[in-house]
């Protein structure tokens, strides 16, 4: 849910390995982002992709500010904030 407490419809599987059983399967229920095998997913909690300094990265970088809507497309149409669909939502790669 965004903070709107609008329900986010979500589309899972049809895109190999990822998405195939939700967020969480990467991020962890917590979604506070865990190492997997071969890389390490990013904090996705509502106030790290909203924070006005960026998002933090795993890596130490600070990435975009989502806004709710920006949020809603990552998840239902699996598009960054810059519109191009990898890595993350239901269209990652």
């Amino acid at each position: 849910m965004v903070s709107a407490g609008m329900p986010v419809i979500v589309r899972t599987g049809g895109y190999g390995m990822m998405m195939s059983s939700g967020c969480a399967s990467c991020h962890g229920y917590d979604g506070l982002g865990r190492s997997m095998m071969m890389f390490t997913t990013p904090n996705i909690t509502y106030a790290n992709l909203t924070d006005p300094s960026g998002m933090l990265d795993p890596d130490g970088s600070r990435g975009p500010t989502f806004t709710d809507d920006l949020i809603r497309r990552a998840v239902t149409q699996g598009l960054d904030v810059d519109g191009l669909g990898h890595g993350v939502g239901h269209g990652g790669a």
